[in-house]
C-alpha cells in the first residue's frame, strides 16, 4: 500500500513537468530512460515498482534532452545501402545495432570510404575497419583529420602506427578528440617519455577513449590508496611504473580496485608490503579476488612452506601472484630435477622472474664445475655479464682444486 502511494506520488510529480514543460515526449512502455527534473530521478523510482506500472517517459524536464526527430526512426538509404552492401558490409547487421549508419546519404558514406581508401588500404582492410566500428561512416572527415594531426604533431607517433591504430581501434577516431587528450594530458603530469606515450598509443588505445578523465580519476584513487599505507613513497614514480606495465589497471572502475585492495588486506597484506604489490604488480588490482586467494595457497603447498612465510614470499616477488599455474609447476620441477631443494627457490624468489630457457641454461652450464656444490641459486638473478664473470672464476677454482687433488694422491 505505502509502495503504490509512493508511485503516485511520483506520477504526480511527472504529471507536473508535462504541464511544465511543453517539449515533453512520451515514448512507448519498457524503454530505457533517466530524466531529471528538479534534481529528482523520476523514472528510475518508478522503474524499480514496474510491477505497478509499466510506463516510462523521456524527455521530461531536461532542456538539453535532444528530440527523437522523425529522421532516427525512418527507413535507411537504400542507395547507401545497396552501396554498402555491394562494399561486403553487413547491412542487417547494421540495421539491427547501428540504423543510424545506414541513413547517411550515399555520397557521405563514398567520401568516407575515398578518405580510407587514400590511405593505401585495401577494400579487405576497410570492411575489416568498418565492421569492427561502422561509426566511423558517420564521423565528420575533418575530426579523424584531427585525431590523425594531433598523433602526429603532439604526441609524435609516425604515419604507420597511426594507421595501424586505425586498422586494430576504429574506434579510437569516432571518440571525441577533447576526451582523448584529456586522457593523455594526465598520462603526460607522470612525466611518461615520449617512447612510453607511443607504447601505450600502439598497445592500449581504448584506454585514452573509454570515458572522460578515466585515467585521472582511477590513478587519484591509486594516489590516495598508495599515500594511506605508506605515506613515505613517491606516488608519481609509483603511478608511472604502473601506467607503464599494466595500463589496463586504469581502466578498471574505483570499486573493482576497492574490492580488490580489501582482498589483499584481508589475505595479510599490509602497509608497505602492500603498497609494494600494488605498485609492482598492478595486475592484482583486476585480477579475480578467487584467483589471488587461491595462488597463496597453491604456493603454500607446492613450496611447502607455512602462510607466513609465504606472504613474505610474494613480498619479495609480487609478481608470483600473477604468473600462470604452469610457469611456476614448470620453473619448480626444473630446480627439483637439477637436485635443488624448494627452500633454494624461496630464498631466491626472483628465480621465477627469470625464462625457463635461461634457467635450463645457466644451470646446465653450472653443473660443468664438478668439484663445487652449488648450495645457492643466486647465479640465476646475475646479470649476463655478471654470470659469465663468475662461471669463469668458478671454473679457475675447479681447475685449481683439481689439481691440489691430483698432487695429494702422487
Amino acid at each position: 500500500m505505502a509502495v503504490a502511494q509512493s508511485v503516485k506520488l511520483q506520477m504526480k510529480f511527472i504529471v507536473e513537468c508535462l504541464f511544465k514543460h511543453k517539449n515533453a515526449l512520451w515514448s512507448i512502455p519498457s524503454i530505457r530512460t533517466q530524466t531529471v527534473c528538479d534534481g529528482r530521478l523520476y523514472p528510475r523510482q518508478l522503474c524499480q515498482s514496474a510491477q505497478f506500472f509499466t510506463l516510462r517517459t523521456r524527455g521530461l524536464c531536461s532542456d538539453t534532452t535532444p528530440a527523437v526527430t522523425a529522421a532516427k526512426r525512418g527507413p535507411p538509404d537504400e542507395e547507401t545501402k545497396h552501396y554498402l552492401t555491394s562494399f561486403g558490409i553487413d547491412c542487417e547487421h547494421l540495421q539491427k545495432f547501428r540504423p543510424t549508419v545506414l541513413r547517411q546519404n550515399v555520397s557521405t558514406v563514398k567520401h568516407h570510404v575515398l578518405f580510407l581508401q587514400s590511405l593505401n588500404l585495401s577494400d579487405e582492410e576497410i570492411v575489416a575497419i568498418l565492421k569492427k566500428s561502422p561509426e566511423l561512416l558517420k564521423v565528420n572527415m575533418f575530426g579523424i583529420q584531427g585525431h590523425v594531426r594531433f598523433l602526429q604533431e603532439d604526441l609524435g607517433l609516425d604515419g604507420l602506427l597511426i594507421l595501424n591504430i586505425l586498422q586494430r581501434v576504429p574506434k579510437f577516431f569516432a571518440s571525441p578528440l577533447s576526451m582523448i587528450k584529456e586522457n593523455v594530458e594526465y598520462a603526460q603530469t607522470l612525466n611518461l617519455t615520449r617512447q612510453n606515450m607511443h607504447i601505450l598509443m600502439k598497445f592500449t588505445p581504448s584506454l585514452f577513449y573509454r570515458s572522460r578523465n578515466g585515467i585521472q580519476s582511477t590513478g587519484e584513487h591509486l594516489r590516495k590508496i598508495l599515500l594511506k599505507h605508506d605515506p613515505m613513497l613517491n606516488p608519481d614514480k609509483c603511478l608511472r611504473y604502473m601506467l607503464r606495465c599494466d595500463p589496463l589497471t586504469f581502466s578498471r572502475s574505483i570499486k573493482e580496485i576497492d574490492d580488490r585492495v580489501q582482498n589483499l588486506i584481508d589475505l595479510g597484506f599490509t602497509g608497505v608490503t602492500l603498497t609494494k604489490i600494488i605498485r609492482f604488480c598492478p595486475s592484482v588490482l583486476r585480477i579475480g579476488t578467487s584467483f589471488i586467494t587461491e595462488r597463496i595457497q597453491s604456493l603454500q603447498d607446492k613450496l611447502s612452506i607455512s602462510y607466513k612465510d609465504v606472504l613474505l614470499l610474494v613480498a619479495r616477488m609480487p609478481k608470483l601472484l600473477h604468473f600462470s599455474d604452469e610457469t611456476i609447476d614448470t620453473k619448480i620441477n626444473l630446480i627439483l630435477k637439477k637436485g635443488y631443494k624448494t627452500s633454494d627457490l624461496v630464498r631466491v624468489p626472483r628465480t621465477f622472474a627469470r625464462s625457463l630457457q635461461s634457467m635450463e641454461n645457466r644451470l646446465d652450464r653450472i653443473a660443468e664445475v664438478k668439484t663445487y656444490r652449488f648450495r645457492s641459486l643466486n647465479f640465476l638473478q646475475k646479470t649476463d655479464k655478471e654470470f659469465e664473470e663468475y662461471l669463469e672464476d668458478m671454473k679457475q677454482k675447479d681447475r685449481l682444486k683439481k689439481e691440489k687433488l691430483d698432487c695429494s694422491t702422487l
